[in-house]
């Protein structure tokens, strides 16, 4: 007997960069979730791994296959009201939208919450910032090795006293967020379960 995944029938509109939201996304799918990625016209930064010396030119894109797995991927112009058009019309058919953008690009694009969620009541919003969503921070960029190793003070805690400061290996913070709002994101389902009402994450 197979037996169903717990996401199963959930239809997720991923719109997200890096790893920490792609992290979150990838779980999604795979507890059989439809996760539908949209990726800008050139494509996500990480497909560019195999150009940067990360990775040799021309290998396998390990990152990008990892934190990309089990979804579906389409490339859309979000700068555009077409673009827009496109997201808003998978949206309302969607019952969570994921995203790691700041809240700027996210007004500018038109997929803030306040647009989004006048689409869909039940819709789940799930935003991932590095330093919050209110207060200074806000639209500060925030990649794994700044936002989660040095400013939580990591870095500096596992050297030896009066040593030198440890770099990041690997992308321990964005794998731990994504999971962290794969719960929320659960939480907020079976809420809806209850309430018939969505909400922002």
């Amino acid at each position: 007997m197979t037996q169903q995944m717990p996401l199963n029938g959930i239809k997720v509109i991923e719109v997200s960069t890096w790893v920490a939201g792609p992290t979150c996304g990838m779980w999604l799918a795979e507890w059989g979730a439809e996760v539908i990625r949209i990726e800008p016209i050139e494509g996500d930064a990480v497909r560019g791994f195999t150009q940067t010396g990360a990775l040799p030119v021309g290998s396998f894109n390990i990152f990008w296959e990892l934190w990309n797995r089990s979804k579906k991927i389409i490339a859309v112009d979000l700068k555009t009201e077409k673009g827009q058009g496109i997201v808003h019309k998978l949206v309302k058919q969607a019952d969570i939208f994921l995203t790691n953008l700041r809240p700027d690009t996210l007004r500018r694009s038109g997929l803030d919450y306040e647009t989004l969620e006048k689409l869909s009541s039940r819709l789940i919003y799930a935003s991932i910032l590095g330093y919050g969503s209110k207060g200074p921070g806000t639209e500060w960029p925030a990649f794994d090795d700044l936002a989660f190793w040095a400013r939580s003070g990591v870095g500096t805690t596992l050297g030896e006293p009066d040593g030198s400061y440890v770099n990041l290996k690997g992308v321990i913070g964005d794998h731990t967020t994504g999971m962290t709002m794969l719960a929320g994101i659960t939480m907020a389902l079976l809420n809806r379960q209850q309430t018939g009402s969505g909400q922002y994450v």
